[in-house]
């Protein structure tokens, strides 16, 4: 009897997916609202000098401590001992608590209870910064498209792991060869299965674009994912391998790239800028932009592997299980 394919999807993976806006904005309002009680609690665990040191002090002592290797010295001279012995210094030094102290008041200082106005447009920046780290990052990964479906990842668990109604997490970008679901492993270990397939899929795709989408890196990090669903899929599928007959395999798109000094970048920037900090800083910062590209149109054997070019490219996920 020939192998049966049972399930067979492609997941998108877009190079840049816009953060919600109001996600943000909502991060930061919400923590507007607690910053008295937080200045408060920092105060409050931390009343006095002694508690500062047993607190804080130590446990810095202690990693910095395990971190210097034994035979390190500085350009200056000074060996690992030297530099425990000031470290050490330094915080029992009266003036290192003082300085804690007034940095705390100061940075959660209020007037008549409300947060000064240098801490609200800390926060506006701090946000913008939050969205732009999603929209270039994990996002890419884990955020519905447009507010459509759900993440990428989600949607690839959830047919791995034998949920139901998985198709409804589908975006428009997906393409489902094979609609239905099927639990790889055994039901008892269906939430480990689903938890580490979940964190090797996360370290791949960050791998891989950290690496600027090397060929080498992208096969290292498919072999790697099929490995690890080898060691939990039952004996009714066919064994995983990259480019096997059951498979879960990243390919990028190589027509896709967008260089980070496109103007179209550029506009995703000023967008979020505007959103949060107005239009007068977006322009500013708009124009610090150095901006190469006019048109992302790009070669991409100029790219992908390339440490010294910064840049985003689509990809998807692969899936086909075989059953015996």
């Amino acid at each position: 009897m020939e192998n049966e394919a049972i399930c067979a999807l492609r997941v998108f993976l877009p190079g840049v997916n816009e953060f919600p806006i109001e996600q943000a904005r909502h991060w930061a309002e919400s923590y507007y609202r607690v910053i008295k009680s937080t200045g408060k609690s920092l105060l409050k665990s931390i009343p006095d000098a002694a508690t500062f040191r047993r607190k804080l002090g130590r446990p810095v002592i202690r990693l910095i401590d395990e971190y210097i290797n034994p035979d390190f010295v500085t350009r200056s001279g000074r060996d690992k001992q030297a530099i425990m012995d000031k470290l050490i210094a330094r915080f029992h030094d009266r003036k290192t608590a003082r300085k804690y102290f007034n940095n705390v008041k100061r940075a959660y200082r209020t007037v008549k209870g409300i947060p000064a106005k240098r801490i609200k447009d800390s926060l506006s920046f701090s946000a913008a910064e939050y969205a732009l780290k999603m929209t270039f990052g994990a996002w890419r990964f884990l955020g519905p498209i447009q507010g459509q479906g759900r993440g990428a990842f989600a949607l690839a668990e959830a047919y791995l792991c034998g949920q139901l109604k998985a198709s409804s997490l589908a975006r428009p970008q997906d393409e489902i060869t094979i609609n239905q679901s099927v639990c790889l492993t055994t039901p008892a270990r269906v939430n480990e299965f689903r938890m580490k397939l979940h964190n090797q899929l996360m370290h791949s795709a960050a791998n891989i674009i950290d690496r600027r989408y090397a060929d080498r890196v992208i096969r290292a990090e498919n072999d790697a994912i099929n490995r690890l669903i080898n060691k939990f899929a039952r004996k009714e599928f066919v064994p995983f391998s990259s480019g096997g007959s059951s498979h879960i395999d990243f390919v990028v798109h190589p027509d896709s790239i967008v260089p980070d000094d496109s103007l179209e970048i550029a506009d995703i920037k000023y967008r979020i800028y505007e959103s949060f900090l107005g239009q007068k800083m977006a322009d500013h910062l708009k124009s610090r932009c150095q901006i190469t590209h006019r048109v992302t149109k790009v070669r991409p054997e100029e790219y992908l592997g390339r440490s010294n070019k910064l840049f985003y490219a689509d990809m998807h996920l692969d899936v086909q299980v075989m059953k015996k």
